[in-house]
């Protein structure tokens, strides 16, 4: 790393806004970082990446934002949101589901979105199956169930088809705003180091 780097991070550290989103620009440069990335984070609002992007402010009500995430950057990544969504709720004791079977989803989901293959998938079904026997949450069961399904056809939906199934199991969490969400986690995700290596991207 050289003195460059270093005085942005020192800079960006000490909450230099310009010198992050700069920090970022160059990991880009550098191949640090892929653009996709970046553009990731920007889209979950994280200051830095839209300062260097330089795109318009991303949608703050949890369905826009939600069905822009999945048209935008794939459906493992919009049900993995969603999965642990459905998780806080249950970590924060304001959810009657067995907490194994949501823990169980959560699980399935993030090792589809880190491997989105048709064998990957398959224990994200069986999972979502387990929930619809517990007959639990069910608008997020019948959102999982149609977008597995319409990833496995390779149907490329709209954002105002994935609006249908999303909003409904939003609003079941009691998710309406973005915060809500937690886009922050998937920000740190997109950001991490290596992100220029790592697998891309993932198309819906």
């Amino acid at each position: 790393m050289d003195e460059r780097l270093r005085e942005l991070e020192r800079a960006s550290a000490q909450g230099n806004l310009q010198a992050a989103a700069q920090r970022l620009a160059e990991r880009v440069r550098r191949g640090d970082l892929g653009s996709e990335r970046l553009a990731l984070a920007a889209y979950c609002h994280d200051p830095a990446a839209l300062l260097a992007t330089g795109g318009p402010p991303p949608p703050t009500d949890a369905p826009t934002w939600a069905a822009g995430l999945g048209a935008r950057h794939g459906l493992p990544l919009l049900l993995r949101v969603i999965a642990e969504a459905l998780l806080d709720q249950v970590d924060e004791g304001h959810s009657d589901l067995p907490p194994e079977l949501v823990r169980g989803l959560a699980a399935a989901v993030e090792a589809w979105e880190r491997d989105p293959t048709p064998d990957a998938i398959t224990p994200v079904r069986i999972a979502t199956l387990a929930l619809f026997r517990a007959r639990g949450c069910m608008d997020v069961v019948h959102c999982f169930m149609y977008l597995t399904s319409a990833w496995s056809v390779d149907r490329r939906l709209t954002e105002e088809e994935l609006l249908a199934p999303v909003a409904p199991a939003l609003r079941a969490l009691g998710r309406g705003g973005v915060a809500a969400l937690r886009p922050e986690r998937v920000a740190a995700r997109a950001l991490a180091s290596g992100g220029a290596t790592a697998r891309p991207l993932a198309p819906g």
